[in-house]
């Protein structure tokens, strides 16, 4: 400043001029005429080359002491006419096509908005390690030495060491159910354990989601071409064995109750906002259903009833709790049968350990197979209502007021009703009943609601209500999972052997009633031989009479040596029946279960939140717009989805269109870029 001051005080002219530098500048360094020509022949050599390569080349011809600097190489370079326009298009943004599996996208963006893949993905690691630090390390089995490759691939000797001391075709420890193996495992070496949470997030929506493109046994079918759309709603294209390895870790790891806990948790938030723009009264209601899906192994295993194809034969059944509209809340997996008295209670129960007591299922509904007397005097103080079959039932429905209009066709009045049976009081369950009939059918058969809840909690028209919104909101549950999210479908395969100790009980029984029909057949023998004796003896006078002996005891011959065989024939496969009966273990059914309907509520967030609260079948949703094909443009801001239109079906073009617009307004972003969903419109021909 004082030499500027000093300036303008001491010169002359305009005040700019006076704060002039007149020196002359430094000649700048100017680069010798040797070095610049290498420039120029390293760039002729390799067109390619970048400039701190050519400088290092430099300083190795001619020594540290060379000076140049990157502009100075660029300057050369551009005055020789060797200057490169740089690949903007290729390095700015990558273009990737997908024959199929735009719908896939969309369910990106709502796993993106909720947020669960993150939150699955932090609970399991949270509970694996949880798992491994409480587990009693004395009884792990060390496996055995050279037992897996460099890459952690079983080798042949650990399968011999396996198989060592059991019988061909029997199982070995490899069999075992998860509970067995998660005390002989080392757990503090599980996958998950350490595993990025992001990539086990995408690791969990695949295995829920992977059905959507094939209908095979566990994740068979995703090596296949189209197994490369899962990259699309997880940023990752799996092979099966990485995730049989994970699914393995998450039953080891005792993952199953996070699971649920974190999916029903989200689910809950967004039962309450969908229940919000309907019937207010869904918010408290939950549906309640069992099913049975069939399984075939060769082993003798627990049965059960199984209605889709007509058969006592293994199966698994699976209870389920179901939000109002129409959201899996839980669902529980068995072997076989299971007791709907013991195991409905509890798994109401289990529903409010998860998502808060009180939060949902204030209200019950379910079917006329569950209304025993027992199951509803399990209930207490939970409100139910159900429907109850049976002339003893309609015998005992006491009408207490009068017909009133309920549809255009249909009338109800109250009532009550006492139930008896096993596990009902001795004077019986009394329970509030409203009766339907339709006016004019040639049928008169009413329909009898019970419910345990009071008039001024529910009134007439209530009651019938919310038992027939089973329908559109649960009862095609079961056939949505299985018709494209592999509800049907198995994974895992270890268990346990118990003994059979009703078939003791049936031998027994089986060898009285061989007794009983082997010493009828004898009689009737006897009796035979005396008949035929008395015939061939008779007088005239006794002809006739010797002929009717004969043809009764030929008869009564004939039907005890009928009951000697069908009793013989039951003992025979009684004691043909294996002793042990395998019970499948279905710890990795459970978690496969709650990634599956994890990803069925991302496909309602879709329809709900996108397409405007469409209403559509799974398969169509899968058919119309899972398949389409789409284009990803990934640029520094942003990633582009352009999803190929169909042109055969307009109106789900539409529909499309929409929600791609809908999502493109919510600006939801993935590591900073910008989400934008557009349809592209098929080229004029």
């Amino acid at each position: 400043y004082e030499g500027w001051e000093r300036q303008v005080r001491n010169r002359t002219g305009p005040v700019w001029e006076r704060l002039l530098d007149w020196r002359l500048p430094p000649e700048p360094v100017r680069v010798e005429e040797g070095v610049r020509q290498a420039v120029i022949a390293c760039r002729r050599a390799v067109p390619g080359i970048d400039r701190k390569t050519v400088r290092r080349h430099l300083v190795d011809q001619f020594g540290p002491g060379v000076r140049i600097s990157l502009r100075s190489i660029s300057r050369i370079w551009q005055a020789e006419g060797l200057t490169q326009e740089r690949a903007r298009s290729t390095r700015s943004q990558e273009i990737e096509v997908y024959h199929g599996g735009a719908g896939f996208a969309l369910m990106s963006a709502a796993a993106l908005e909720t947020g669960l893949p993150g939150k699955l993905a932090h609970a399991v690691i949270t509970q694996a390690q949880q798992t491994a630090n409480e587990q009693d390390r004395q009884f792990i089995v060390p496996e055995p030495e050279g037992g897996r490759d460099a890459n952690g691939r079983f080798t042949k000797k650990y399968n011999q060491d396996v198989r060592q001391g059991v019988e061909p075709e029997e199982p070995d420890r490899r069999w075992d159910a998860d509970e067995d193996k998660r005390k002989a495992r080392d757990l503090q070496e599980l996958s998950i354990i350490g595993a990025n949470p992001e990539a086990l997030g995408a690791k969990l929506l695949t295995m829920g989601a992977c059905h959507m493109l094939h209908g095979g046994r566990s994740f068979d079918g995703l090596d296949g071409p189209t197994g490369a759309y899962m990259a699309l709603l997880t940023g990752f294209a799996y092979m099966p064995s990485t995730l049989d390895k994970c699914l393995s870790s998450l039953a080891l790891g005792d993952c199953e109750t996070d699971v649920w806990y974190v999916y029903g948790n989200v689910a809950k938030k967004w039962i309450g906002k969908w229940t919000s723009k309907e019937h207010r009264w869904l918010q408290c209601v939950v549906y309640i259903d069992a099913t049975q899906d069939p399984y075939w192994t060769k082993y003798y295993s627990l049965s059960g009833k199984v209605s889709r194809t007509g058969k006592v034969q293994p199966c698994l059944c699976r209870l389920t709790v179901t939000g109002g509209p129409g959201i899996p809340v839980l669902m529980e997996t068995y072997a076989g049968t299971v007791s709907l008295k013991t195991e409905l209670p509890r798994l109401l129960e289990r529903v409010d350990e998860l998502i808060g007591e009180g939060e949902l299922g204030r209200l019950a509904v379910f079917d006329a197979e569950m209304a025993t007397a027992a199951l509803l005097s399990a209930f207490g103080k939970r409100r139910f209502v159900t429907v109850i079959k049976g002339n003893t039932c309609r015998e005992g429905f006491k009408p207490t007021g009068e017909w009133r209009p309920y549809r255009k066709k249909d009338e109800v009045r109250e009532g009550h009703v006492v139930l008896h049976g096993e596990g009902a009081p001795p004077e019986g369950l009394k329970l509030r009943a409203v009766e339907m009939r339709r006016r004019g059918s040639r049928n008169p058969t009413a329909t009898i609601f019970a419910t345990n809840s009071k008039t001024e909690e529910m009134n007439t028209r209530d009651v019938v209500t919310v038992y027939l919104s089973r329908w559109p909101h649960q009862e095609h549950l079961f056939r949505n999972l299985r018709n494209g999210l592999g509800l049907d479908c198995s994974h895992g395969y270890g268990g346990y052997c118990v003994q059979h100790v009703a078939l003791e009980k049936k031998l027994e029984k089986a060898q009285r009633k061989y007794d009983k029909a082997s010493e009828r057949a004898e009689a009737a023998e006897q009796a035979a031989e005396q008949t035929e004796q008395f015939q061939e003896d008779a007088t005239d006078a006794e002809v006739e009479v010797a002929d009717f002996a004969a043809k009764m005891s030929k008869q009564e011959t004939k039907q005890a040596d009928r009951y000697l065989a069908d009793a013989e024939k039951e003992l025979t496969k009684l004691e043909s029946t294996p002793r042990i009966i395998y019970s499948r273990d279905t710890t990795r059914e459970n978690i496969v279960t709650a990634l599956t309907v994890t990803v069925f509520l991302l496909i309602e967030f879709v329809l709900r939140e996108y397409f405007g609260g469409l209403d559509m079948e799974l398969r169509t949703f899968i058919d119309q717009f899972v398949m389409n094909a789409v284009t990803v443009v990934t640029t520094r801001t942003k990633v582009l989805y352009r999803i190929h239109a169909n042109p055969r079906n307009p109106l789900r073009t539409e529909q499309l269109r929409h929600a791609c617009q809908e999502v493109t307004r919510r600006k939801l972003r993935r590591k900073g870029k910008l989400l934008v969903f557009e349809v592209l419109d098929p080229p004029d021909k």
